[in-house]
C-alpha cells in the first residue's frame, strides 16, 4: 500500500491551479465562440443589407446559447470550488475531462449554427451538452462522497442541492434530444432555456428549505 509523503501528496492537492486552468479554458472557449459568425458581404440597399444580417440569426442564436451555457457552467464550477477544499489524482482527471468537453463547445456551436435544420447535428449538440452535464455532476459527486474533498462539516442539504442543480439539466437535455425527432427548432429552444434552471432553481430550493425549517 502506498503510504508516506507521496500518498499524502496524491490525496491532498491544492485546487488553486485547477481553478486557474479552468478560468483560462472557459475564457478562451467563450472568446472563440464569436469567431464562427463571419461578417457577410454587404452590398445594395439598406433593406438588402438588413436582410443579409438577419440571415445570420441562427449563428447569433447559437452564439448566445453557447456563451450563456459556458457562463452557467463556469458559475456552477465556481460554486463547487467554494465547497471543494482539496483535490487528488482522480479528481484532476475528472476535471480535465470536463474542461476537454468545455473547450469543444465552440465547435459544436459553429456546427449547429450552420446546420441547425439537420436532426443529426441537433442530436450531437445535445449529446455534447449531456456529456458536459454528466462530467460536471460526476465531479461534485466524487468530491462529496464520504466528504472526500470537502469539509467534514458540510451539510447534507448543500450536497443534495448542488447534486440536483448539476443533474437536472442533464435530464432536460435528454428530453430535448427526444424532441428533435419532432422539431429541431423546439430542441434548440429547450437547449436555450436550460441555463435559466441555474437561475431559478437555487431560489426554489432555498424557499423549500425555509418552509421546512
Amino acid at each position: 500500500m502506498n503510504t508516506g509523503p507521496q500518498a499524502e501528496y496524491h490525496s491532498s492537492l491544492r485546487t488553486s491551479r485547477i481553478e486557474a486552468l479552468s478560468d483560462e479554458v472557459f475564457a478562451i472557449a467563450m472568446t472563440l465562440l464569436v469567431l464562427h459568425i463571419e461578417v457577410p458581404d454587404l452590398h445594395g440597399t439598406g433593406t438588402e443589407i438588413l436582410h443579409s444580417l438577419l440571415g445570420l440569426w441562427p449563428k447569433f442564436l447559437s452564439y448566445i446559447v453557447g456563451f450563456v451555457t459556458l457562463g452557467v457552467y463556469w458559475m456552477g464550477q465556481h460554486v463547487q470550488f467554494h465547497f471543494i477544499k482539496r483535490a487528488n489524482q482522480p479528481f484532476l482527471w475528472l476535471t480535465i475531462l470536463f474542461l476537454m468537453l468545455i473547450a469543444a463547445i465552440p465547435f459544436s456551436v459553429r456546427l449547429i449554427g450552420q446546420y441547425f435544420h439537420l436532426k443529426l447535428v441537433v442530436v450531437l449538440y445535445g449529446c455534447h451538452l449531456v456529456a458536459i452535464g454528466l462530467a460536471h455532476y460526476s465531479i461534485w459527486r466524487y468530491a462529496t462522497a464520504q466528504r472526500r474533498l470537502v469539509d467534514a462539516e458540510l451539510s447534507w442539504r448543500v450536497i443534495q442541492t448542488q447534486s440536483r442543480l448539476a443533474f437536472i439539466p442533464v435530464g432536460v437535455y435528454l428530453a430535448a434530444i427526444v424532441v428533435t425527432a419532432l422539431n429541431t427548432v423546439a430542441s434548440i429552444i429547450i437547449y436555450a432555456v436550460v441555463p435559466s434552471i441555474y437561475i431559478v432553481m437555487p431560489h426554489l430550493f432555498a424557499k423549500y428549505h425555509r418552509q421546512r425549517t
